[in-house]
């Protein structure tokens, strides 16, 4: 990999966690941090614009703020609600849409799919598949793909997918091409997260990187070149551009606007918002705006860049709204995604409402959905497995983040023995979180050795992604329990089982059945490298907590189930 993707750690703490990772990341112990150069190549990089009050408003243009004090409540009254189908399927949850070309792009359960707005008004929002999970584009496959964003200029959506990878979508042949390739470098011995991208003015993708707090462009197939670094972007949650700058949303709901080529300045705190999901750019009211979407209250706010003044507020306030991810402004409409479903503002296609709908009942909100179960009813009152542990701050360790080292994609959340008050190491107890029935338990295996370690890492790379029976190997020592309602919880890495633990066993909220360990992991084949930590996996029917989402909502969904 180039000198150019040499990067700064931005906390000390995630040195301690990149000693502690490789269980499940499968990298070696870093003997220092590397440091980031300057951009290689002569690459330009955008400049900072001057202080928001010196840059000058653009009077041509009329900002129009839509009903009473700039609030519009789109209601079942006056808002097209349609559920979204793809493959001849009701979709789990949509997580992005964007415009491009007079299309309508998607993310739909992970996958990238295009929609015509005439067929939203015709009543039949049939997706139809741009990039999907496991397709091969120039050696990697495809996974789960994590955010998309629109290079007017170019005609082309990029995407990237959870393992790190990022693709380019001709919008007018369909075309797919790999823009830039992550792979395990033990040169680098640290581990980045992508989780969100976007253009700058030249229509580069830019990636947001939460493990070394740093913003990247892509320099060709195999480095990235450094376009900002801030302690702050590490708890970043999607990135956007506009106006000249970078906006950085944190997970609090809070804005950064990133200097280049380090530091960053508050633009806005969370202001009230309670679960902000996504940022993006538009001009659909002439000169760029921010658009905001905050997913429980429901609402879709435009801000102005900047001094951040919110110039019109939209809220869906249609019957059993799931949480509100994203949106997009065009054609004189605003399109959402809720769960499965595609919301439209105004429903008429010729722009007009139907209706003017009361201010809506904040005590009425529609419980959240995921993947139509009521997650947080199903898992009320389940306990922390380590006892007196807690959820991990590193979005690295949570479902939904990178294994590039096989070429995956982590199902699990990672519990190390810092998320724990008096810590904790090999044979520490694992309790069940809830009662249930023991559904499957790891017999007769067979210890992992460095080479066949080395020998699988290998096979992956060729493949491009992880086999089931190499994920299977890397799970080590495991057990699995269903507790009913579609829900069951996986248990991995572990050390031993609890006697009286097999397939069809009963157990009780509480109840021993395992202890921490590090089979499967470069742990076991290499016990100096990597520290012993529970992975804890939670399937809802067929779907892992955190398919087809965002790192951020996956961490305030366990935070509901594990903090209450």
């Amino acid at each position: 990999m180039s000198h150019s993707f040499r990067r700064t750690a931005h906390l000390l703490a995630l040195a301690l966690v990149a000693l502690l990772l490789a269980g499940c990341g499968g990298a070696r112990l870093p003997q220092a941090l590397p440091t980031m150069a300057a951009p290689v190549g002569g690459a330009p990089v955008a400049s900072t614009p001057p202080p928001a009050e010196e840059q000058p408003e653009d009077d041509s243009v009329r900002l129009v703020l839509p009903g009473t004090g700039g609030v519009t409540v789109a209601c079942d009254a006056n808002t097209l609600r349609l559920p979204l189908i793809a493959n001849g399927a009701p979709v789990g949850v949509a997580s992005r849409i964007l415009a491009a070309d007079d299309v309508l792009y998607l993310l739909a359960d992970g996958e990238l799919y295009r929609l015509r707005p005439e067929d939203v008004d015709a009543g039949s929002p049939q997706l139809v598949p741009a990039l999907t999970a496991g397709l091969r584009i120039s050696g990697p496959v495809v996974q789960e793909i994590a955010d998309i964003a629109y290079d007017a200029g170019g005609g082309a959506v990029y995407a990237l997918d959870k393992a790190g990878h990022v693709y380019r979508v001709d919008t007018a042949t369909g075309d797919i091409t790999l823009a830039y390739r992550a792979f395990n470098d033990p040169d680098d011995q640290f581990f980045s997260q992508l989780v969100a991208l976007t253009v700058d003015e030249r229509g580069r993708p830019v990636v947001l990187d939460t493990a070394y707090g740093a913003l990247w462009m892509p320099a060709g197939i195999d480095a990235l070149d450094p376009v900002g670094q801030a302690n702050e972007i590490a708890e970043g949650a999607d990135v956007t551009y506009a106006d000249g700058r970078f906006y950085v949303l944190q997970r609090d709901g809070g804005v950064v606007t990133v200097s280049q080529p380090s530091g960053a300045s508050p633009w806005q705190d969370d202001a009230g918002r309670e679960l902000t999901l996504s940022v993006s750019a538009s001009n659909h009211l002439g000169p760029d705006v921010l658009v905001m979407v905050d997913a429980l209250r429901r609402e879709v706010l435009t801000l102005r860049p900047g001094n951040g003044e919110t110039l019109t507020t939209h809220v869906f306030d249609t019957t059993g709204i799931g949480l509100l991810r994203d949106a997009v402004f065009t054609g004189g409409r605003l399109y959402a995604v809720a769960d499965g479903d595609l919301l439209v503002f105004p429903g008429r296609a010729d722009g007009m409402a139907e209706a003017t709908c009361p201010p809506p009942d904040p005590s009425g909100r529609a419980r959240p959905l995921l993947y139509g179960h009521d997650v947080l009813a199903a898992l009320e009152g389940w306990e922390f497995p380590i006892r007196g542990g807690t959820l991990p701050a590193w979005p690295r360790l949570y479902p939904g983040s990178s294994r590039i080292y096989r070429q995956g994609v982590h199902h699990g959340l990672d519990v190390y023995y810092m998320d724990a008050p008096e810590g904790f190491g090999i044979g520490w107890h694992i309790l069940a979180p809830s009662a249930g029935q023991v559904v499957r338990t790891t017999v007769g295996y067979v210890p992992m050795t460095g080479p066949e370690f080395d020998r699988l890492v290998s096979t992956t790379e060729t493949a491009g992604y992880t086999p089931p029976e190499l994920l299977e190997r890397f799970e080590g020592k495991q057990i699995e329990i269903d507790h009913g309602n579609g829900v069951r919880s996986r248990y991995l890495h572990l050390d031993d089982i609890a006697d009286g633990i097999a397939a069809g066993a009963a157990v009780q909220q509480g109840q021993f059945i395992g202890t921490v360990g590090v089979t499967g992991t470069e742990g076991e084949a290499r016990p100096e490298v990597a520290g012993p930590h529970l992975h804890l996996e939670i399937w809802l029917g067929d779907r892992y907590l955190g398919q087809g989402i965002t790192i951020p909502e996956t961490m305030w969904w366990l935070e509901q189930i594990f903090t209450n």
